[in-house]
């Protein structure tokens, strides 16, 4: 299995993808925590996922968990009250009026990153925002920080997104997301881990 250590991304724009349980908010709390232990300047941690679900056998969703002796040391921006839309809305229209509302939240905790932004950004589940949320936003939020590491949902185990079209969406603006990362790792549930450069 592969290992990964933030050392290697430090001043880098990282993004960890996968489908539901292949680990990506483990990945991102293990590399945060690094983050935190090797002092890489002011951090922020902007948490955008919603409370955690079963998906099949496997877990999805669940804010990244950081010890409460390590909280001080990081800035934590957290919406409140984000849903599931594929997961919570009955219909086409309940998954939009979700997938809105919660850009709604996310978008403030953007917006305060970019008027006082650190030099390491991390962010978990951005997926959240990019179902209905503005791609350019976050892509300034990113460029803003030396370091950034984050991850987003991409897989089949969220495949039925009840006709919303948020899942051309979210794909779309992943691509958006992807171009200006300079490594993407993606990982496979019960597989190796594998990373890409796409520089």
């Amino acid at each position: 299995m592969q290992t990964y250590s933030v050392a290697a991304f430090i001043n880098k724009k990282v993004l960890i993808t996968g489908d539901v349980g292949s680990g990506k908010t483990r990945l991102t709390e293990k590399l945060l925590s690094e983050a935190i232990d090797q002092g890489c300047g002011k951090i922020t941690l902007i948490d955008m996922a919603p409370p955690r679900a079963r998906v099949g056998g496997a877990r999805a969703g669940g804010r990244a968990c950081i010890p409460y002796s390590r909280r001080e040391k990081v800035r934590l921006l957290v919406p409140r009250g984000i849903a599931r839309p594929r997961l919570d809305g009955a219909d086409a229209i309940g998954v939009l009026r979700i997938a809105e509302r919660n850009a709604r939240t996310i978008e403030p905790c953007l917006l305060a990153f970019c008027k006082a932004p650190t030099e390491t950004l991390f962010i978990n589940d951005a997926t959240m925002f990019l179902h209905a949320g503005a791609p350019s936003l976050l892509l300034k939020a990113v460029s803003m920080a030396s370091t950034f590491i984050g991850n987003a949902y991409s897989g089949v185990a969220l495949a039925d997104d009840k006709g919303s079209g948020i899942n051309a969406r979210e794909s779309e603006a992943l691509g958006l997301l992807e171009r200006v990362m300079d490594s993407i790792i993606r990982l496979e549930a019960h597989a190796d881990k594998c990373v890409r450069s796409v520089k």
